[in-house]
């Protein structure tokens, strides 16, 4: 973006820092209107201050700033690090994963030069012909040819069980619920956040960005910085960088453009309007080809027995390996300015889980004004009532007050029920004998001797009907399982918000052990 600033933070050479503080000190000096981070870990790893996380993500987004993060360089199988086949199942990276950021996946050409095969691409003498109707050809060996047109792509995938995970993360978040805004062709019905929302060049093997830097190749002695001869640096050597952790500052760069060509002081998270403008034809490139599929041993976490991988196909719409696609810049920005902002909100939500059948579990429900939104928005939620599943919100009702402020949260209770047991593993005969027992014992043992022989034709009556509504009763059950209560399994509630015409819905994923 021309003239833009760019400001790095750093936390510096500190055993009581990490790259997160810098993320947060980002947020709150509030000086840059779009933040890149390239580094982050699977949600497991970091429990519970994924939330704390969030809260800057979404003060970052009340103050108009926009995150843009990696989806992870380990296929679908994020919390597997350095190891050549996946043990701990399919797993997604924070903060990409998180509602408030922009999750970028990974992409890779496949309109390669004839004249330069391999991977690395490698060209006679060093220099590239041209090469219609990608490439324009490049004769000096300092710099390279440029591209012409739009470049076919596939997901990025470079793993080699024998050399370890080069691929674009994605999947299904254990920890977000789907936003109300997630929507579309090829969006999974699985009640949690998918990532990448979008995905751009990543493989470091096969077209690799170069960079320049001072001190890039630190191995020498001294240091090499590199682009002093063109490109190549004093030994001749590039400085070519992959991953998504590339395609995050990338993004952050196409955010700047829209930023300056909007005019705006802001924009925000923009998740939802590229989600809406995702139906517009040309705004992304849809990646129809690939996976993110990486090696796993076999009997592990989603890993059973004879399979060899785990990971997601790419497809039409929307898809867990590059999400919406790769953008087209220019068709993107076209297709933003073409839309007239209107006040809305969106819904998300927490996932779910509940240790057996019988237990109570909760989730957090987020509600987050758009362009300025304001207002009161009711909120029910849809229990499960086939598996005695009920849910209640507190409050039931949050009001937006407007402008840039930060979003308004309520909690869901959710209630099952435990697996009804017949008492000392009797039958209803016992109803029969001690129940019409105590019925006779209560009745004309306590009834005065006059009234007693009149009183006992009553009470035959009495146990007689109290014996069929056990009967009619043990019987029914047909809806809801009987008397099994709850039984294990993963449901789907929805919660919906409301205001005047506007009305939208979020579903997380509630698991039952």
């Amino acid at each position: 973006a021309p003239n833009a600033n760019i400001i790095y933070y750093t936390v510096g050479n500190s055993s009581n820092s990490n790259v997160f503080d810098s993320l947060n000190y980002a947020v709150q000096q509030n000086a840059a209107h779009v933040i890149s981070i390239s580094y982050g870990n699977c949600e497991a790893k970091l429990g519970s201050f994924i939330l704390t996380l969030r809260q800057w993500a979404q003060q970052a987004n009340a103050q108009g700033q926009t995150i843009s993060g990696p989806s992870g360089d380990d296929g679908a199988a994020d919390c597997d690090s350095n190891v050549t086949s996946a043990t701990h199942g399919l797993a997604v990276d924070i903060p990409a994963a998180i509602p408030e950021v922009t999750g970028v996946g990974g992409t890779e050409f496949t309109g390669d030069m004839t004249q330069c095969p391999g991977s690395p691409p490698s060209c006679p003498g060093g220099v590239a012909p041209a090469d219609s109707p990608y490439w324009n050809g490049s004769s000096s060996p300092t710099s390279g040819p440029s591209a012409l047109t739009y470049i076919p792509e596939k997901t990025w995938n470079d793993a080699v069980s024998s050399q370890g995970f080069s691929a674009g993360g994605g999947g299904a978040s254990k920890m977000f619920g789907k936003p109300s805004w997630q929507t579309g062709t090829g969006v999974p019905a699985d009640g949690k956040r998918d990532v990448p929302d979008i995905a751009l060049n990543g493989s470091n093997g096969h077209d690799p960005v170069l960079i320049c830097s001072q001190d890039f190749f630190t191995g020498a002695n001294p240091p090499v910085t590199s682009c002093t001869n063109g490109f190549r640096a004093s030994n001749q050597s590039l400085s070519a960088i992959g991953g998504t952790s590339v395609g995050a500052p990338s993004f952050a760069g196409i955010l700047a453009l829209m930023n300056q060509a909007t005019g705006s002081n802001g924009l925000g998270n923009v998740n939802p309007m590229l989600y809406h403008l995702a139906g517009t034809s040309g705004v992304f490139h849809v990646i129809a080809s690939g996976t993110n599929n990486v090696p796993c041993t076999a009997g592990t976490t989603n890993c059973p027995s004879g399979t060899t991988s785990i990971g997601f196909s790419a497809g039409a719409g929307y898809d867990q390996v590059t999400g919406l696609g790769s953008p087209d810049v220019n068709n993107l920005i076209a297709a933003w300015l073409a839309v007239t902002p209107t006040a809305d909100f969106s819904v998300d939500s927490l996932t779910s889980t509940i240790a057996s059948p019988g237990g109570q579990g909760s989730s957090t429900i987020t509600i987050t004004a758009e362009n300025g939104f304001a207002g009161t928005v009711d909120l029910t939620c849809a229990p499960v009532a086939s598996a005695h599943i009920t849910c209640a919100l507190s409050p039931s009702s949050v009001t937006l007050p407007g402008g840039n402020a930060v979003p308004q949260t309520a909690a869901l209770s959710i209630n099952t029920v435990a697996k009804l047991e017949t008492p000392f593993g009797h039958t209803r005969g016992l109803w029969y004998a001690t129940g019409g027992g105590a019925i006779f014992a209560a009745v004309f043992l306590f009834v005065p001797s006059r009234c007693r022989w009149t009183s006992l034709f009553g009470l035959v009556l009495l146990a007689f009907l109290a014996v069929n509504v056990a009967c009619g009763g043990g019987g029914g059950g047909g809806g809801g399982g009987g008397g099994n209560g709850t039984p294990a399994g993963t449901y789907s509630i929805s919660v919906t918000g409301t205001s005047g015409g506007l009305s939208h819905s979020t579903v997380l994923s509630l698991t039952v052990k």
